[in-house]
């Protein structure tokens, strides 16, 4: 967890120094560093002395980079190079008006250069703000309630490695659409667009996050809140993660493609790679491309409920491509789910679709294919209570999904190391699904031990599945 603390920083800035910052930068051996791009300059640059208040956040450890052996990565996206951070002022005040109350609802255009901020500080709640193309930098907006921020066709709000946050604040009802958010220096577990009061306030409600690219960035791309819909943005090459958070109820996740991300190779057992939800009610993840991120695709954590996820497209991710991890009732459908899990396969690790700690889950009509990885899996430990009971494995329905092997690898089924009957006497079952690309005299179905498919059908399971 996250805790304040008042820290000095030594922080160079060549040229004329009209504006000082400090930037928390989270390495494996705890020091605070300047990004590369800054080191030549930093060198014969003079030295401010500045106290920031920083979150002390856990220091992530940072993992080898693995290369899928059994499929190739999908080509993505390649995000466009911005220059190199340079010195330069606090964005000038806004010569923007502020709106009378009979205009609050008219659009104000913030050109390059103007205070985006002063201009929000100058009108009401409600207003609109028409974004012009052209590279905005380091902005940083807390808005009011229920103002937008509409870009042009290439519109980009350009942190250049300094500013912490794009948005953020805890007003309800804001839309960010249509924007370029890159090089924003928010720390791990934060998003460059993070719906809170930054670093760890009072939660937004309401925001719409829609039609943006979110990318390079030093942690996550967006942090979410409750009742906050991303829809149709391309969330890339992030540095630890591309969504993280949640805390609430009514989250939409729909149409964005999320890639890429984990660029600094953060450990993906800790939290880095596509997504990590927390704490949701009724969480919604829909009809997403999520693709070669380091670490899992899609990731339930920690007293999640009612959760959704449907029509997903979840391939080449280091880890499992759906992770549903401590959290209780959930529906897994009409996904397709392949090549994931190959940075980490040890005991079922590697699924495409993975429960682990988590009970009432129905999983059905998924397309998964097993490269290096394993199928589908349900995995039993000793994870303590959450919000809603015990996090043990029981009572998951895996029933007509179709599984297909390509190598001599992986396995589906259910494992344990915490009190085993528990899971096997939990009402776990599996039945019509279908296997292929699998010989049923092998030993790729786990249940009290690795077995055949016949010793599978045994053990209770898959009384209607079929091999073929």
């Amino acid at each position: 967890m996250a805790h304040g603390r008042i820290r000095r920083l030594l922080l160079p800035i060549g040229g004329t120094a009209l504006v000082v910052l400090a930037i928390i930068f989270m390495m494996p051996n705890g020091a605070d560093v300047p990004p590369d791009e800054l080191r030549d300059e930093i060198a014969s640059a003079p030295t401010f002395v500045l106290p920031v208040w920083t979150p002390q956040l856990d220091e992530p450890p940072v993992a080898p980079s693995v290369t899928p052996s059994a499929q190739a990565a999908t080509p993505g996206p390649t995000a466009t190079p911005r220059p190199p951070a340079r010195p330069s002022a606090t964005p000038p005040p806004s010569t923007i008006p502020p709106a009378t109350t009979a205009q609050a609802r008219s659009e104000l255009v913030i050109n390059p250069g103007d205070n985006i901020q002063a201009a929000v500080s100058a009108n009401p709640e409600g207003a609109t703000f028409i974004i012009r193309a052209g590279v905005h930098i380091r902005q940083s907006v807390v808005p009011k309630a229920g103002q937008s921020f509409i870009g042009e066709p290439g519109a980009i709000l350009d942190g250049e490695n300094v500013s912490l946050y794009a948005f953020h604040g805890s007003a309800r009802d804001v839309t960010i659409r249509g924007l370029v958010v890159e090089r924003y220096m928010n720390p791990v577990q934060q998003g460059a667009i993070h719906g809170r009061a930054a670093p760890n306030g009072a939660l937004s409600s309401g925001w719409r996050i829609e039609g943006n690219e979110i990318r390079n960035n030093y942690g996550g791309g967006i942090r979410l809140a409750p009742g906050m819909q991303v829809v149709s943005n391309n969330i890339h090459h992030n540095g630890q993660i591309g969504l993280t958070g949640g805390e609430g109820s009514g989250i939409l996740i729909e149409n964005n493609e999320i890639a890429f991300n984990n660029t600094r190779n953060v450990v993906a057992g800790w939290e880095a790679g596509g997504t990590k939800f927390v704490l949701t009610d009724g969480l919604v993840v829909r009809g997403n491309f999520v693709h070669d991120n380091k670490g899992p695709g899609l990731w339930t954590d920690i007293d999640n409920i009612n959760t959704l996820y449907e029509g997903n497209t979840v391939i080449n991710n280091e880890r499992m491509g759906i992770f549903h991890e401590i959290s209780y009732a959930a529906v897994i459908r009409n996904n397709v789910v392949k090549g994931n899990g190959y940075g980490f396969s040890a005991w079922l690790w590697g699924g495409q679709i993975t429960i682990a700690g988590s009970s009432n889950v129905e999983i059905y009509q998924n397309t998964v294919e097993v490269g290096n990885g394993d199928g589908i899996v349900l995995i039993q430990q000793n994870r303590g209570n959450g919000k809603f009971g015990p996090h043990l494995t029981q009572n998951n329905h895996v029933h007509h999904n179709t599984i297909t092997y390509l190598t001599g690898e992986g396995v589906s089924g259910a494992a344990a190391d915490f009190q085993p009957e528990m899971m096997w006497g939990g009402n776990n079952r599996f039945d019509h699904n279908i296997y292929r690309g699998v010989d049923s005299a092998a030993r790729r179905w786990e249940w009290r031990g690795m077995r055949t498919w016949d010793d599978f059908k045994s053990q209770g399971q898959e009384a209607n599945g079929t091999v073929g």
